[in-house]
């Protein structure tokens, strides 16, 4: 069995293990408790899982996963797991003749969204784009990247490691996988506050 993205969309159907992939014995709704998980959380788990763990274990048979796999996941996520990108307009004068609520209706840009790029901040780069498609001009040419922070903190490495033990646990419940290798897993650093002994 091997982890995909297609098997994140199908609901768990078999109770005969041969025929359930680990993803489907995990994250959908009638493995995990409904009352427990929100529509919007369950959501943004898999969201989580195919932005972040199918790139990178996608390809890999649930058998042959293995602790140091996860390590290498968890830093590689911590040094380029970011998938925020942050730009700024190259040069704010580019919109000098241009009726900003005209250019909003026509482009399908939020009057905020360009307000505050205009102002000299940032936008993620579907805006960007939308603004640089409006003006009918290069995106690289209108926008410069400005994101500062390529990798994911800890916590956010960490909370990725909870969704992936609470896959392989239901994995290993279904008798899909014969052990759960986020267990013996290095913590991603930075993802626990440091507890203060108290003397």
């Amino acid at each position: 069995m091997r982890l995909t993205a297609a098997d994140m969309d199908r609901t768990l159907i078999s109770s005969r293990p041969a025929k359930v992939t680990a993803v489907e014995a995990t994250l959908p709704r009638s493995t995990v408790s409904p009352s427990v998980l929100k529509p919007k959380t369950l959501i943004n788990y898999k969201k989580t899982i195919y932005d972040h763990v199918i790139p990178f274990l996608g390809r890999e048979k649930l058998k042959n996963i293995t602790p140091p796999m996860l390590d290498s996941l968890f830093a590689e996520l911590q040094r380029n797991g970011n998938m925020q990108e942050h730009f700024a307009l190259r040069d704010r004068s580019i919109f000098d003749g241009i009726k900003r609520d005209a250019f909003c209706a026509s482009s399908g840009v939020d009057r905020s969204t360009l307000y505050k790029v205009l102002g000299g901040g940032t936008v993620k780069r579907h805006n960007a784009e939308l603004i640089a498609a409006g003006l009918g001009k290069p995106f690289e040419k209108v926008f410069e990247d400005k994101t500062t922070k390529r990798g994911l903190t800890g916590a956010s490495t960490n909370k990725i490691k909870l969704n992936l033990s609470a896959i392989f646990t239901a994995a290993v419940k279904k008798e899909i996988m014969r052990r759960n290798p986020c267990k013996l897993a290095t913590p991603p650093k930075g993802g626990h506050k440091a507890r203060r002994l108290s003397e």
